[in-house]
């Protein structure tokens, strides 16, 4: 198994990947990639090797094997990984469908840390740079809590800005208009993305919030994790 990223990301991955890698354990909890190539000037190939296939088709095979309490489980043990990372001030940004399993526990691996952000140098321009970069980019899964959705919507318009067609959005215009794509929103998240933007006020004084409060990162982990398995429990 092979990812590609980009050279620009790659600093702070590497990062990211020792952190990971110095973990009590890890190689029971996170699938690092075994080689880093640098390929040319701006991509490099990330080789993970073939050792372990993926989670959900592993709960697929399983589905009328495993019970309630393996479940719990499994997702007891991800609890578990992600507040190690979230003690180093790692946001993994979980996604459900790239989870590998241990073939010989059959528990469940972290593998894609391309989207993770290492969050210590929240103040620094090159670095809200970056993240503004990463999260303009498309949403990959639906379980999204609607403050993460916005966080998304927010970098993209700030990544756009310079284009000159930028069009304000309410909140209520994109909750409205995408509720019906994502899975789990309610009228609670609307709420909570509200006070948000009358603490903000700008998409620049929002962003700033969502910089200071790293712990609002953290827990999208925690939701994420949740809503992914509602489906096999």
């Amino acid at each position: 198994m092979h990812r590609i990223v980009y050279n620009n990301e790659l600093t702070e991955l590497k990062k990211i990947l020792l952190i990971a890698s110095r973990v009590n354990f890890f190689n029971y909890m996170y699938y690092l990639p075994e080689s880093i190539e640098e390929h040319n000037t701006q991509l490099s190939l990330l080789n993970y090797g073939n050792k372990y296939k993926m989670f959900k088709y592993y709960l697929i095979e399983k589905k009328d094997k495993i019970e309630l309490r393996d479940v719990c489980f499994f997702k007891r043990h991800l609890e578990i990984a992600l507040s190690h990372l979230h003690k180093k001030n790692i946001f993994f940004y979980l996604h459900f469908n790239e989870l590998c399993y241990h073939k010989d526990t059959s528990m469940p691996l972290m593998q894609n840390f391309s989207r993770a952000c290492l969050l210590n140098d929240v103040y620094d321009k090159d670095f809200q740079l970056n993240i503004i970069k990463k999260f303009a980019k498309p949403i990959q899964d639906k379980c999204v809590p609607f403050s993460l959705f916005f966080f998304h919507f927010i970098c993209f318009s700030l990544h756009k800005e310079d284009s000159g067609d930028l069009k304000e959005v309410s909140i209520y215009q994109l909750y409205d208009s995408n509720i019906e794509l994502f899975y789990g929103w309610d009228q609670d998240e609307l709420n909570e993305v509200e006070k948000i933007v009358r603490k903000g006020r700008s998409y620049e004084g929002i962003f700033n919030f969502y910089m200071n409060n790293k712990d609002i990162w953290f827990q999208w982990d925690y939701v994420l994790l949740e809503r992914s398995f509602r489906k096999y429990m």
